[in-house]
């Protein structure tokens, strides 16, 4: 790794340069972007931040993806642009199917950023589930499983679409998010677990927050 620090001076221009001359008044778009710099830049000179940019700037277009991660907002309306659907399929499940459908989109999201191969579960919770009362059955565990597997699958889909869509590197954009974990898969997953809890009630977000304490990738 060749650390290089870019001087705010830089910094300002490059960020300059993606939102125009309005970028101090742009607010957490700054934040975001002064973080994926300063990460680019300390990590394998493989990819630029010139080379970086104009994907960067395709992202911010039109779209508040990158800022709405950094201030926690849900994950639904911000990775996957175009899946609001599933997320309205998964909202209308009981609360351990949606969980657990929100687990496997941080894990997925995460596990494609870091080119790690994509967890098929979370041994964790599918043990407490078999061990901790209330004890489920197998064929809930089964559903679990399934659903898992549909959702991950699909999460990739988008993630590929997005790609496409956006017309930059598949590589450029997992680069941003791992700039968005600080270059941490654990991180990454964390932050995107947390921005689901405004889409929870009171009491899905007790149960939600209490799993914090199970890490990626378990």
């Amino acid at each position: 790794m060749n650390a290089i620090k870019i001087s705010e001076i830089d910094k300002k221009q490059i960020i300059t340069d993606i939102l125009g001359a309005n970028y101090s008044t742009a607010g957490s778009d700054y934040a975001v972007i002064s973080a994926i710099i300063d990460y680019v830049g300390y990590v394998d000179d493989a990819v630029t931040i010139a080379e970086l940019l104009p994907s960067i700037s395709a992202l911010m277009a039109g779209s508040s993806t990158f800022t709405t991660i950094m201030s926690g907002a849900s994950v639904a309306g911000i990775i996957l642009f175009p899946v609001a659907q599933m997320i309205n399929v998964i909202n209308a499940y009981n609360t351990g199917h949606k969980l657990y459908s929100y687990r496997c989109i941080a894990y997925t999201v995460t596990a494609w950023s870091f080119n790690q191969p994509i967890p098929s579960g979370s041994n964790r919770i599918l043990t407490n589930m078999r061990t901790t009362a209330p004890v489920r059955t197998p064929k809930v565990i089964a559903e679990h499983k399934l659903l898992w597997s549909k959702t991950s699958k699909l999460c990739l889909s988008m993630l590929e679409n997005t790609v496409k869509e956006k017309k930059i590197k598949k590589e450029h954009l997992q680069l941003v998010f791992r700039a968005l974990g600080g270059g941490v898969d654990r991180q990454l997953c964390l932050k995107i677990l947390k921005g689901y809890e405004k889409d929870l009630s009171t009491i899905e977000k007790l149960t939600w927050k209490s799993l914090y304490k199970i890490p990626y990738p378990m």
